[in-house]
């Protein structure tokens, strides 16, 4: 198990890195779990309970700098929406504990990314322009992107991705600027 540990965490540091070709932190532990001979129900539940337990002390995370903030600034121009493939309930603790849930508009789980988003994105661009925001391009932006919505790369991919996105950065506060003057725009072209 310890081998397991050790390189599991090495696999996380080559992704953040981007010396590594995981599609994020779950993705990389999952590929190690699975060349050590773990099965996919033991994956998948492992996976499932460490979305449970996000944000609690047993996984802590810490927002965005500014990420409240930043919200409330854009709040009344712009509607956010939450989509993830994640269940819902340590997502939305997680949300409440940043003091952002009240600023979100609508919230999917369990979505089903990449087919999932299309819907939820076509429905979306029927109220204005969107930008899609995601770390995993092939599951976050790309489906966004087919339908003619903006997209926003965040994470270590942002870094060395091939992909055509509207704007790109390693953490979500390094595009609040951009974010900001897309969103303007946007409400420009939409009246």
């Amino acid at each position: 198990m310890r081998n397991f540990f050790s390189r599991a965490c090495s696999a996380i540091v080559a992704f953040e890195a981007g010396e590594a070709d995981y599609l994020d932190g779950y993705h990389a532990v999952a590929k190690i779990a699975e060349t050590a001979g773990i099965s996919a129900e033991i994956r998948s539940a492992a996976y499932r309970s460490s979305r449970e337990v996000l944000g609690t002390n047993e996984a802590p995370v810490d927002p965005p700098a500014g990420l409240n903030d930043f919200f409330q600034g854009i709040r009344g121009r712009a509607r956010l929406v939450v989509a993830s493939n994640a269940p819902g309930s340590g997502i939305l603790r997680l949300l409440q504990e940043w003091g952002v849930l009240g600023l979100i508009e609508a919230t999917h789980f369990a979505v089903g990314k990449p087919d999932g988003l299309l819907p939820i994105v076509q429905e979306a661009l029927e109220l204005g322009p969107v930008l899609s925001v995601g770390d995993i391009y092939a599951f976050d932006l790309a489906p966004a992107a087919s339908l003619g919505a903006s997209t926003a790369l965040v994470g270590p991919t942002s870094q060395f991705s091939p992909s055509q996105t509207t704007m790109r950065g390693r953490s979500l506060d390094n595009l609040y600027p951009q974010i900001t003057d897309w969103v303007d725009r946007a409400r420009k072209t939409a009246l």
